[in-house]
């Protein structure tokens, strides 16, 4: 199956993730009694975000950290400090069949700090910084003048943001954009909106 057969998949599962996910939040809000607000009253944190709770989740989106923007796929492991501060990874590996004999593996290991700002309409607002770590194949000529694969690694340091809807305090459905990217091997900046991801987790 090629690589953008595969990508479709899981974008198709992720979106059927999702609308299940929607359409029981909207059961559960319409069985609770509505309650008025207080506009003088200061804003508070989502009271479903979740707390001292270990979460696993999925997430897809376009990655800059290579010498072309690739979309990605791979798990997430996050630990909720508390509803502010949210400390976590994402972990991806896939492999491109290339053309010919020309077969690409790649690995990402993506530690990042996501901080809570404010609630609006249900959407809790983040800012995120992540540290990016990619290995990818590298051909090289050897001594002999043939053809060889050697390990490359390349790093990147991302900022930017998103939001994150929690129909349960057990289950967030997020989406957010990297807005400047810095890439040390080789060293470049990248700045835009197209570096988006999308994900959905589930605290436990």
């Amino acid at each position: 199956m090629k690589l953008t057969k595969i990508t479709g998949l899981i974008v198709l599962l992720f979106f059927v993730l999702a609308n299940v996910t929607f359409l029981a939040a909207q059961e559960e809000q319409a069985a609770q009694p509505t309650e008025k607000t207080d506009a003088s009253k200061t804003v508070k944190k989502d009271s479903r975000l979740p707390e001292d709770q270990w979460g696993l989740g999925v997430e897809a989106g376009s990655s800059g950290i290579m010498s072309e923007s690739s979309p990605n796929f791979g798990i997430n492991g996050v630990f909720a400090i508390n509803k502010d501060y949210h400390l976590g990874a994402n972990i991806g590996f896939y492999v491109d069949g290339g053309s010919g004999k020309t077969m690409n593996s790649f690995f990402m290991f993506a530690p990042y700090i996501k901080y809570f700002m404010m609630n609006i309409k249900n959407f809790n607002v983040f800012a995120k910084a992540q540290f990016s770590l990619l290995t990818t194949p590298r051909k090289v000529v050897s001594n002999f003048g043939g053809e060889e694969f050697t390990a490359k690694t390349n790093t990147a340091f991302a900022l930017g943001g998103g939001a994150e809807w929690f129909p349960y305090r057990s289950v967030g459905v997020y989406g957010g954009i990297n807005i400047i990217q810095v890439n040390f091997d080789p060293t470049r900046v990248l700045g835009g909106l197209a570096n988006t991801y999308v994900g959905i987790e589930w605290f436990f």
